[in-house]
């Protein structure tokens, strides 16, 4: 057998309608669709972690391990990387809220993939996703939308503080060429997307950096190729020996917060691939998809060990999806491209936040479409979606938004007559919520 026929067999090229040539073509336009989180990444986890260098390699070197382990062992054509969303919710919940450094911040990542792969091999990981309504599922996946994209309006400066007695947001306060740079970002990825256009991100990042080029706004690097920087390996076994006994209870409700997020996040997305795909059975079910889903959990542990934030599968694979790609041969194009990328930190490096910003805009858009799964119609669901929402995106709080969320649901199911319908695993989330909002917010603070 050549090896041609040998690759056939294994990826089942042939038996899923596509070819070689076609699986390369949709592994390099999904690199290209999802590269930014080269720069987003270590721009975000940059405000906890300021060394940029060390982000940068951690981000590629995860992207890159947990790429081609999908496509060997999983076989399922999606790429994964550091997660937008959750990266923000270490950076300015989990750190800059919770108190812990970055290092503790991998542990709870690390704890959180470890048990991800637990519920994926037991298969409880089913069983905990379907004790979710999943109008609550649907809101937190638009909730995180809109943050994400809230903090790059912020971070930039479009969205300011009007110097209230707290923050009071207000809309530009200072023009200068940076917010012109985000600008140009913002409205040349929404008109590409738009058109429908699989590069609406790629030329928007572009297409600002040029702006910016021209303004002045970026530094040419003296050097263009270096080593990777691995200082961030291993360095979750730093600080966790130092954890006060008082963070004990904010360190659990972190780690579970990121357990579900990912959870919901990566069901999310395996079963919107794999519906584009063509990976879902006349009963709605997701072919394959529990091997994907124990790579995912892998890919949380090995990227927490690189030194970044939850990896976890990108929807952007669509990209690759649409122009053919069907196979494990996809991702492995994209975790090999991802491996070069670990020694250009200096040409990727270039690229400013302002040139992001886009990118972060339409990540919003894109996770805020799921709110047309949110059953409104329902009382008790749509104030839990919107108590989600609102609370996530005003309280700067991913965990804030899913502890309101799930208060307000059990809340509302027990006045509606209907809590003996409800999920035993939702009341006890419910509980531990407010319990941690208790002692994190009246409690600690008087101690």
């Amino acid at each position: 057998m050549s090896f041609t026929e040998t690759l056939d067999s294994f990826f089942h090229i042939t038996e899923r309608g596509s070819t070689l040539s076609t699986e390369i073509k949709g592994g390099v336009i999904t690199f290209l669709a999802m590269c930014y989180i080269l720069v987003a990444n270590p721009a975000i986890v940059g405000n906890a972690y300021p060394n940029i260098d060390q982000l940068f390699t951690a981000t590629a070197i995860a992207a890159c391990v947990s790429c081609i382990l999908m496509g060997i062992y999983a076989r399922f054509p999606v790429a994964l990387a550091p997660g937008m969303g959750i990266n923000a919710f270490i950076t300015y919940t989990i750190v800059f809220g919770l108190g812990f450094t970055y290092p503790q911040a991998l542990m709870a990542v690390f704890i959180s993939g470890i048990l991800f792969l637990i519920l994926s091999v037991t298969g409880f990981r089913t069983k905990l996703i379907n004790s979710m309504p999943k109008s609550f599922r649907m809101s937190i996946t638009a909730g995180i939308g809109f943050f994400i994209a809230y903090i790059g309006l912020v971070d930039v400066g479009l969205i300011v503080n009007t110097g209230g007695p707290s923050f009071v947001p207000g809309f530009v306060g200072t023009w200068d060429a940076a917010i012109f740079v985000a600008l140009v970002g913002i409205f040349l990825t929404l008109g590409l997307y738009f058109l429908n256009k699989w590069y609406a991100t790629l030329a928007g990042i572009i297409g600002a950096f040029i702006v910016a080029l021209i303004l002045g706004e970026i530094t040419t690097p003296t050097e263009w190729v270096t080593q990777p920087d691995f200082g961030l390996f291993g360095s979750m076994f730093n600080d966790f020996g130092s954890l006060d006994s008082s963070q004990y209870v904010a360190f659990v409700a972190a780690i579970l917060s990121l357990l579900f997020v990912d959870v919901g996040d990566t069901t999310g997305t395996l079963v919107a691939v794999g519906g584009r795909a063509g990976f879902i059975d006349e009963g709605g079910n997701l072919m394959d998809g529990e091997k994907a889903m124990q790579v995912d959990s892998i890919a949380t542990i090995a990227g927490a060990a690189f030194g970044t934030t939850t990896t976890t599968a990108f929807i952007e694979s669509t990209t690759g999806i649409e122009n053919g790609a069907r196979t494990g041969i996809m991702p492995i194009v994209v975790g090999l491209l991802f491996a070069i990328s670990l020694f250009l930190a200096p040409v990727f490096g270039m690229i400013t936040y302002q040139c992001i910003v886009g990118a972060l805009f339409l990540v919003g858009v894109l996770m805020l479409t799921s709110v047309k799964d949110v059953e409104w119609n329902d009382p008790v669901l749509a104030g839990t979606a919107f108590a989600t929402i609102l609370i996530m995106g005003l309280s700067y709080s991913i965990t804030n938004g899913i502890g309101a969320g799930a208060i307000v649901y059990v809340f509302g199911q027990l006045l509606s007559g209907r809590i003996k319908e409800t999920n035993k695993f939702m009341i006890a989330l419910a509980i531990l919520f407010a319990v941690f909002f208790i002692l994190n917010y009246a409690v600690i603070p008087r101690l």
